[in-house]
């Protein structure tokens, strides 16, 4: 609408248009002169190999990659688990520029590797990764494993050369897939994103000539009474996965036992059925480093089914300090049994990597996964997800029975080494659950590394630790225990008997509330731990 002033004449204005094409010709030419360098310009690339620092050679590592922004890159051809790659191969990224950093890792026996490197337009440059060896325990006898990851074999047995691991079990059958909230594909995605670019056809492999051990476990059962891990069950070896139903965990345990498997271990063992399984039958090992241990956090205190004092156990650390309280008063209760270790690598909801948590077994000159679950079972062990402590005891390696015929004290002179990552907290001898020696490292160190001789008057247990302060989560190494014998005496303690008895009846309480079908399938088990309690308190001193 068009509204006149009564006094002043209406002012007309008229706007012309410029021609189309002469305005967008001009604008083309102007973006052309803009953008010619970079339209010429090729993306930059580097050529990523890892090298062993001592050999030169190219080794297998896992690289943790991220860009200024804090987001890992898509590598396409790269098995990835978490915000892990495995870089076993030389490969080349592409891309026009950015600035990148990454963390390296060969498992504990190599230190950390932190680096960056800058991608800039026309370049082509070489960024070899080196990994620093630490220590070889391989060539100090001693061998190591991880007891638990739910990852395919063959997958896993690319991770264990990138880990230095010896031994590697998988919960994941050969039918089944992993599981699909992990990222594991080994090809390139069928819609690959521009930046950055993995030059496939130019990725050379890193042959791993090493030899390890990779098998699938019979079973492992996860339920929150249970944690049972069984290997070496022919039966249960050929069935399908989804043919296995699995009754209650002290009838998976009978009938292992009955069919003298190869190996029986508990990797949960804060769930309610441990008291138990203890009193059922023989238990190989105890996952004492389990999946309540991750690198930078724990599983919470109330995953345990009992918690003898809550003040005490509590916190990030508080599951990992009592599930070695309870290894300990196993131990004060008599049984000899092995420590073990098993991350749950592969895991959905887990944020941790294979080997994390690991046991070391000396093979004593065999080298065969045979002897390395007998020698295992026999305490020829020391577990760890931080330092590597290797220990020798009067000459004896852990496991071994060091006897006073005549009862007088027996003097111990212990020889330790010690390789670490992280500062520790201190290392410390333990003679049943008591300090018999402890010293903060640059105390031990002014000593020249020499634990002072040690007497012990009692029979029992001694073992040696080292703890980190590693805040997040609980970090240790510990050996298996020594067995001490003065005068053939035993040293079971009522104390020991009764921490396992209060479990016990707080695992009554919890069945009671069961369906009458399983708690008539406990019955008879409840009434056998009861009296194998009972029996082992009237014995204890």
């Amino acid at each position: 609408m068009l509204f006149l002033s009564p006094t002043l004449s209406p002012t007309i204005m008229i706007r012309t248009r410029p021609r189309l094409p002469e305005l967008n010709l001009l604008r083309l030419c102007i973006w052309l002169v803009l953008l010619a360098p970079g339209l010429c310009a090729k993306d930059g690339e580097v050529s990523v190999t890892p090298l062993d620092d001592a050999t030169g050679k190219p080794v297998p590592i896992r690289i943790s990659i991220q860009n200024t922004s804090g987001r890992p890159p898509k590598l396409p051809g790269l098995l990835r688990r978490g915000n892990w790659f495995l870089l076993d191969r030389t490969i080349v990224i592409r891309q026009r520029e950015g600035d990148f950093n990454y963390i390296g890792s060969r498992g504990l026996e190599y230190a950390f590797t932190q680096g960056g490197f800058t991608l800039s337009r026309d370049a082509a440059d070489e960024h070899p990764i080196y990994v620093e060896r630490s220590c070889e325990m391989r060539k100090e006898d001693w061998w190591g494993g991880d007891m638990w990851a739910e990852v395919p074999r063959e997958e896993l047995a690319r991770w264990m050369g990138a880990d230095d691991l010896d031994l590697a079990l998988s919960s994941v059958r050969a039918e089944q897939p992993s599981a699909s909230s992990v990222e594991t594909t080994d090809a390139a995605p069928t819609k690959p994103k521009p930046k950055p670019k993995v030059d496939a056809a130019n990725t050379i492999r890193i042959e791993d000539s090493r030899a390890r051990w990779v098998d699938e476990a019979s079973l492992i059962d996860l339920r929150l009474e249970s944690g049972l891990l069984v290997h070496g069950w022919p039966r249960m070896d050929k069935l399908s996965q989804k043919d296995i139903a699995l009754p209650i965990a002290p009838r998976i345990l009978e009938r292992a036992l009955a069919d003298q498997v190869q190996h029986i271990a508990l990797v949960q063992p804060w769930s309610r059925d441990v008291p138990l399984l203890l009193a059922q039958g023989q238990i190989d090992s105890i996952a004492v480093l389990a999946h309540h241990l991750q690198p930078d956090k724990g599983l919470p205190i109330t995953a345990a089914a009992y918690n003898p004092d809550p003040v005490r156990f509590n916190g990030p650390r508080g599951l990992g300090r009592l599930v070695e309280y309870t290894y300990w008063q196993l131990l004060d209760a008599g049984f000899r049994i092995a420590p073990a270790a098993a991350s749950g690598f592969g895991r959905a909801g887990l944020d941790t990597h294979l080997g994390y948590n690991r046991v070391y077994v000396s093979l004593s000159g065999s080298e065969s996964d045979a002897t390395w679950w007998e020698r295992l079972k026999s305490g020829k062990a020391m577990v760890t997800n931080g330092p590597l402590l290797r220990a020798l005891v009067n000459g004896e390696l852990p496991g071994a029975t060091l006897k006073s015929p005549d009862g007088s004290p027996l003097e111990l002179q212990i020889d330790v080494t010690l390789t670490v990552r992280d500062p520790v907290e201190y290392l410390e001898v333990v003679h049943n659950s008591r300090t018999l020696y402890r010293a903060r490292l640059d105390e031990h160190a002014q000593r020249g590394g020499v634990i002072p001789p040690l007497k012990v008057t009692h029979s029992g247990w001694v073992l040696i630790r080292v703890v980190t302060d590693h805040e997040p989560s609980y970090r240790f190494g510990m050996t298996a225990p020594y067995y001490i014998d003065i005068g053939g005496k035993t040293s079971w303690k009522k104390e020991a008997v009764a921490y396992f008895q209060a479990w016990l009846e707080e695992s009554a309480k919890k069945i009671s509330k069961l369906d009458a079908a399983e708690q008539e399938a406990y019955r008879p088990f409840l009434e056998k731990a009861r009296e194998f309690w009972q029996q082992r308190m009237s014995q204890a001193q």
